[in-house]
């Protein structure tokens, strides 16, 4: 059908109609992916909580079960609900179950595929864009422009205005992963209660900065692979800070690391794309090249989603928040080991 630029999907939504199709959403902004499959989801079914009309399935388990996807793609839903069925892509190649889909549309179905960074030669990703019931949308990491955007877009519907410095301070804090700029930013919202004027001072109080300087010696030592002093590191950080902010950190960095690291053409981190990034990591930015060497788009994507995960389950889980973020810096380090 097409490939897309995530911007241009809330336009193209607003004209889908019917099924038959795949979206293949991927790229390097894994909170933008979030909020893109979210929209996908809406235009497909009417209500995404009801299994019959909206069915998971891990892409790993598809190519191990030939009749799988296809058996799913062929049901009737409930009263004739419209389904979706969102596949997780992983390491296993699901192109011929999803042609043999495709080729034989069900108006009545869709596919949305997640994937991460995936190369322009990747196979998924030129069928999707060349297939005429195939979609493909990449994910790039908000530019300046998209985040700033983004926030006056937020701070207008609560009625917030922020003078130039404010505004500056604010967006120094933001980037690398939409769903921790929509989160700072609603935790901004929620700080001032009410429509009004916001000062530095109130950004300072409640916005999470980049690399809290607390909580450095932590990240450095884990992505150094140091297991050791990245664990006393993150408890000594813990004294004095709270453990959301250290695992906030550490996924902001993970994200800006992975994204360099798919920016670089070899795949590991070079120098120019350290240069185009870096700036956002303040002081750890001397840091950089020791910390992402060796290290694949692959590799920073798995230490994405342990980062991912501790945000996600020191948030549900408060109690244990301080283990979990320990534990995920714990498993950085040990991911991040030189091979041998």
């Amino acid at each position: 059908m097409v490939a897309l630029r995530s911007q241009d999907m809330d336009r193209f939504l607003a004209r889908y109609t019917g099924g038959g199709s795949a979206f293949l959403i991927f790229g390097a902004d894994q909170g933008l992916i979030g909020e893109q499959i979210r929209l996908a989801i809406r235009a497909c079914v009417a209500d995404p909580n009801d299994p019959f009309q909206l069915v998971r399935l891990d892409g790993d388990a598809i190519p191990d079960n030939p009749g799988l996807l296809a058996d799913e793609w062929n049901s009737m839903g409930l009263f004739h609900a419209r389904r979706a069925i969102l596949i997780e892509l992983g390491s296993k190649d699901i192109l011929e179950p999803l042609q043999i889909c495709l080729d034989k549309p069900n108006p009545d179905c869709s596919i949305i595929v997640r994937g991460g960074v995936l190369r322009r030669d990747s196979a998924i990703r030129q069928f999707c864009e060349r297939h005429k019931q195939g979609l493909a949308v990449e994910c790039f990491a908000d530019s300046e422009r998209d985040i700033r955007m983004l926030v006056e877009s937020v701070l207008s519907e609560a009625g917030l205005t922020l003078d130039s410095a404010a505004m500056e301070l604010l967006l120094s804090g933001l980037g690398g992963d939409r769903a921790m700029t929509r989160g700072e930013l609603e935790k901004l919202v929620l700080y001032a209660g009410e429509p009004g004027a916001l000062e530095a001072a109130d950004i300072e109080a409640i916005i999470a900065d980049v690399a809290p300087r607390a909580g450095e010696p932590a990240i450095i030592s884990a992505f150094m692979g140091a297991t050791d002093k990245a664990t006393v590191e993150a408890l000594r950080a813990l004294e004095g800070a709270s453990a959301g902010a250290l695992a906030g950190a550490f996924l902001r960095f993970a994200l800006l690391g992975h994204r360099i690291c798919a920016e670089s053409g070899g795949g590991q981190a070079s120098e120019a794309a350290i240069a185009k990034f870096g700036g956002a990591m303040g002081p750890l930015r001397k840091h950089l090249p020791a910390m992402l060497k060796g290290k694949t788009a692959s590799d920073m994507l798995s230490i994405v989603n342990i980062a991912h995960d501790a945000v996600g389950r020191g948030r549900r889980e408060p109690a244990l928040d301080e283990a979990i973020t320990v534990r995920a810096l714990w498993s950085a380090s040990q991911r991040s080991r030189p091979r041998r």
